[in-house]
């Protein structure tokens, strides 16, 4: 079950107290936008915020991101709503838990700094990386955030975003979990080689890889010559 394996990794690295009594626990929704500078432009990045009601203390946070839609993907107003099942099953964990729209899709307001790079694996995870980095740097100063136990995770191109980020080693990230990360417009092996090689020099925090081997949408791509590309280089992750 990949929500439990998530699970494991989340408190085994942010350690979250789960909440008492966690079947009746209540999570409250806010939707925020988070402002930022990317490449010296202003953006502001929309997020759903869920966080359990009645804690007090600062708690352990993940931030999630998604995928992307092709090479131009016109914006989804509701992207802000997705996942939230899982977002909600985690905030009633004790986590408080930050679903993260990047510059350039939904309501964040921002260009699509990744459309101009998208034939680039190496680019586009760097720049899907600069909207993880302002949110990251933005959630850290949330009263209600452990500014030292901060879980970043993406989907797809948010997977591969969320690599690149870790090869930044931002401030009060101790954890990354790649689900499925790839690069949409990139079929060629050797180039997803190198980019998660490049990651891999710099990436400091260990990483958790969630991929399936039916997943047609990477079928082109072996991952465990990517994971080794990525560890022999010296990066750190579990890949399940």
């Amino acid at each position: 079950n990949l929500l439990l394996i998530l699970l494991l990794f989340v408190t085994m690295t942010a350690a979250a107290s789960p909440l008492t009594d966690e079947k009746n626990a209540q999570v409250s929704t806010e939707q925020m936008m988070l402002p930022g500078t990317i490449e010296g432009k202003s953006v502001e990045l929309a997020t759903m915020v869920y966080r359990p009601l009645g804690v007090t203390t600062p708690r352990p946070a993940i931030i999630l991101t998604h995928g992307r839609r092709g090479h131009s993907p016109s914006r989804y107003a509701k992207e802000v709503e997705s996942s939230a099942e899982a977002c909600n099953a985690l905030a009633k964990k004790g986590f408080v838990v930050v679903y993260l729209v990047r510059s350039g899709y939904g309501t964040s307001v921002g260009p699509d700094f990744e459309g101009s790079v998208s034939s680039s694996a190496y680019k586009l995870g760097l720049a899907g990386a600069k909207s993880i980095e302002a949110a990251v740097k933005s959630i850290r100063q949330l009263p209600y955030v452990d500014p030292q136990k901060i879980v970043v995770g993406g989907l797809s191109v948010g997977g591969l975003s969320t690599m690149a980020a870790a090869s930044q080693n931002l401030e009060g990230v101790i954890g990354y979990i790649n689900f499925a990360g790839f690069p949409v417009n990139v079929k060629e092996q050797l180039e997803v080689n190198n980019a998660f090689a490049q990651y891999g020099k710099t990436a400091k925090t260990p990483s958790l890889w969630l991929y399936s081997s039916g997943d047609q949408f990477l079928k082109f791509i072996d991952i465990y010559t990517v994971r080794d590309h990525f560890v022999k280089s010296g990066g750190q992750c579990s890949l399940k």
